[in-house]
């Protein structure tokens, strides 16, 4: 079984920002899980290319991790986190499942938060309460699936946010595309309970 974390690494043209974070998460991932799979997505290696060239966010390109991943299974982490503790037995939780983009946050007492203060969107447009900042996903239709709406998302999203209940010019961000996305493909086929 071939698993593995991928880190995107995607800055603009003059920055090393993102990959400067993401050599620290894969430091600490490296220190607690030795045997690990680690792999930094960069703008070089998005299969598509960058798809916002002159932006400073490049959320739009977050979609590609699914064909740029070398792994069948893979663990996405967003580049700005650390693991501080082994979280290997998360593969025998995930493995049957095509795609889980985490639903519970915690804060650093391990006490699980609900807050919406940065969130109302959730609430606002009863979407599910999704942290695209861990997604789990294997090579199968049902992932393939879920990222062809997250691009579909991103790409449309001028004409998405007109059915929303959101300010006109609210950017696309990942939250928002994985709500969607997660909404649409079913909450059921893209979370699991909290453990």
């Amino acid at each position: 079984m071939s698993k593995g974390f991928v880190i995107l690494a995607v800055d603009k043209t003059d920055s090393n920002v993102y990959l400067n974070c993401a050599n620290a998460l894969q430091a600490s991932l490296l220190n607690v899980m030795p045997n690990a799979n680690v792999t930094i997505i960069t703008t070089n290696d998005l299969p598509e290319g960058d798809l916002a060239p002159d932006s400073d966010w490049k959320l739009i390109n977050d979609w590609q991790v699914y064909d740029a991943s070398p792994y069948e299974y893979t663990i996405k982490l967003e580049a700005d986190m650390v693991i501080p503790y082994n979280i290997d037995y998360w593969w025998d939780i995930l493995k049957d499942r095509d795609i889980v983009v985490s639903s519970t946050i915690r804060n650093y007492k391990g006490i699980i938060s609900d807050s919406k203060y940065y969130r109302s969107f959730i609430v606002d447009n009863k979407l599910p309460d999704v942290y695209n900042a861990i997604t789990y996903f294997k090579k199968s239709d049902g992932a393939k699936l879920f990222y062809s709406l997250v691009r579909e998302f991103f790409e449309n999203w001028d004409q998405v946010r007109k059915e929303l209940k959101c300010n006109i010019d609210e950017p696309a961000t990942t939250d928002w595309v994985y709500a969607l996305a997660c909404h649409v493909h079913g909450v059921e086929n893209t979370t699991i309970p909290a453990f």
